[in-house]
């Protein structure tokens, strides 16, 4: 599909260069993943090594306290919320795992804090499975460039969007992590909820939202 070279051209010269995309740890980007879901990929880079650096594994997340996990994640906001989370995500795959994160989705899904969009992430990135994670950045380039409006669940839930996505990745599994990272930096550069700049985008001469005119950067 030309969309995926397209991708792949931008992506080289405008990716962003996370710690989390240079470790195949399925730990290290099972955690990622989670702290991604209510914080900013900035804030959690600077944050991370830390983190990891005194919690690299679900053991030491176990022997710690709630209050002590509380004081580490303090600066992410939702502590408490989270230090729990942690807790039960650390007891389970002890319990259930020896400790390691599993690479089905099924056992995925089983994880305390775990839904589609973490389960088809860790997937792809931890273990180079064939997915297209969803969340709300690559749902709506996905919107926009097939000009789609879901009926009865929010884009980033939409059976059609995921299916969308999936054709779009492809199944090689040489690049299936170089474009989820692409449309997840697109989304986060480009093709942003406000004020798109679609005159910067691979995507704009195939894009209907392009297409239409509705840009809002003059």
């Amino acid at each position: 599909m030309i969309f995926r070279d397209e991708l792949l051209k931008w992506f080289v010269e405008h990716r962003r260069n996370f710690s989390w995309r240079r470790s195949s740890n399925p730990f290290v980007v099972l955690i990622a993943e989670i702290l991604l879901k209510k914080t900013t990929a900035d804030a959690v880079e600077h944050f991370i090594p830390g983190f990891l650096g005194r919690f690299p594994d679900p053991f030491s997340i176990a022997e710690s306290t709630v209050e002590e996990l509380r004081g580490f994640l303090a600066p992410l906001g939702l502590s408490t919320q989270r230090a729990v989370q942690f807790k039960n995500l650390a007891g389970a795959l002890i319990r259930d795992h020896q400790g390691e994160v599993p690479s089905k989705l099924t056992q995925l899904l089983e994880l305390p804090g775990v839904g589609p969009y973490i389960a088809s992430a860790v997937r792809c990135y931890a273990f180079g499975g064939i997915e297209a994670p969803v969340d709300s950045n690559v749902a709506r380039i996905i919107v926009r460039l097939h000009g789609i409006t879901p009926s009865r669940f929010e884009a980033r839930k939409s059976p059609e969007v995921w299916g969308l996505a999936k054709e779009l990745v492809g199944q090689d599994t040489g690049t299936v992590r170089e474009i989820n990272w692409a449309l997840l930096d697109l989304g986060a550069q480009v093709c942003t909820a406000r004020e798109p700049r679609c005159q910067k985008c691979p995507l704009r001469v195939r894009c209907c939202f392009a297409k239409a005119g509705k840009e809002r950067v003059k």
